[in-house]
């Protein structure tokens, strides 16, 4: 006589393609399993191509200069590079703590005894710069009117030059203006990686990417990629789900072009489809005939029930694209 007692179990999934659940069956002979399930494809999520942060020097001629007035450039990871002003080409270094902090290697006199004019005064000042170690800009005194460009090589915030007397007891007659405000990249090539806060998405994922210019060297628009799930914030992308699977990602070798907006868009939700199947050593599956749901775009639920002899069922779900949950409650009657 058949027992009517039923073992209910449930459990959430996000995946691609993975089991649900397996239930031992040694003494069961049927079962029925409620599914629900829901669409959690993410939205669209943009990653800035960050700002290289610009500052302009506006010099004086050499007369109004004092001697030993230097001027100190950082870059965005706060590292200085400073050069001071040398009217006589013989003249001590700065005393000016902020001065002797900074390595030798970043930092220089510039000899002025033959300059007069303030765009004089911004060449000078510019081959000193140019001729630092591993200077992390680009000088630009091309308007050859006293003034300076001073273009970060990376993209982000730093902190704004600094003009000094050189014992530092006040600001010097360098003038300092932010041309173009740095905002910090959210493509980083270094991680072949983009950051995406709260991105929500699984290993796994298909989707394209868009740019409102031109995307990071590397990636292409209309083409899919699948997500490899860096952490909660960040994410890289994969040719194939294999290759998600494998953590073989793609290499980024740039940021894409200076202030773009590069969009990772999911793949809607596409042909699941969700299946019971048996097996007798737990390893070797195969489907229970007419016990399955497939095709389905969206939320549902759907009640799969059969019978089986075997040792062991579970369900199990493949994703073609998108994202979604699915909670198995599992209901099995014993002989």
């Amino acid at each position: 006589m058949m027992e009517s007692n039923f073992d209910l179990k449930s459990q959430v999934i996000k995946a691609n393609t993975g089991e649900l659940d397996r239930t031992a069956m040694e003494k069961y002979n049927s079962f029925a399993v409620q599914l629900v399930y829901t669409d959690d494809t993410q939205s669209a999520d943009a990653a800035l191509a960050g700002v290289a942060e610009i500052a302009t020097l506006t010099f004086e001629a050499k007369a109004s200069m004092d001697d030993g007035e230097y001027v100190i450039v950082y870059d965005t990871a706060g590292l200085a590079w400073a050069v001071a002003a040398d009217l006589t080409g013989s003249s001590a270094e700065p005393t000016g703590a902020l001065w002797v902090a900074i390595p030798a290697a970043r930092k220089d006199q510039v000899d002025l005894s033959s300059a007069t004019d303030a765009a004089s005064v911004a060449a000078a000042f510019e081959v000193a710069f140019d001729g630092l170690a591993s200077v992390p800009f680009a000088t630009d005194d091309s308007a050859a009117d006293g003034t300076m460009l001073f273009t970060q090589n990376i993209r982000g915030v730093a902190t704004d030059p600094l003009s000094k007397l050189e014992d530092d007891s006040s600001a010097g007659g360098v003038g300092i203006a932010e041309s173009t405000a740095g905002i910090d990249s959210e493509v980083s090539p270094s991680g072949d990686s983009l950051n995406l806060v709260a991105h929500g998405l699984v290993l796994g994922a298909k989707g394209q990417m868009s740019t409102t210019d031109t995307l990071p060297a590397g990636l292409a628009i209309t083409t899919d990629y699948w997500v490899i799930v860096v952490d909660v914030d960040n994410i890289q992308l994969a040719s194939s789900l294999a290759n998600a699977e494998a953590g073989t990602q793609i290499d980024i070798t740039d940021q894409g072009t200076s202030a773009a907006t590069h969009t990772f868009t999911p793949t809607a939700l596409a042909s699941t489809t969700i299946k019971i199947q048996e097996s007798i050593d737990g390893v070797n599956w195969s489907d229970i005939s007419g016990v399955v749901t497939s095709g389905f775009t969206a939320d549902g639920n759907a009640l799969l029930q059969g019978s089986t002899r075997t040792n062991n069922i579970r369900s199990y779900v493949t994703i073609t694209a998108g994202q979604v949950s699915v909670d198995a409650s599992y209901f099995l009657k014993e002989s």
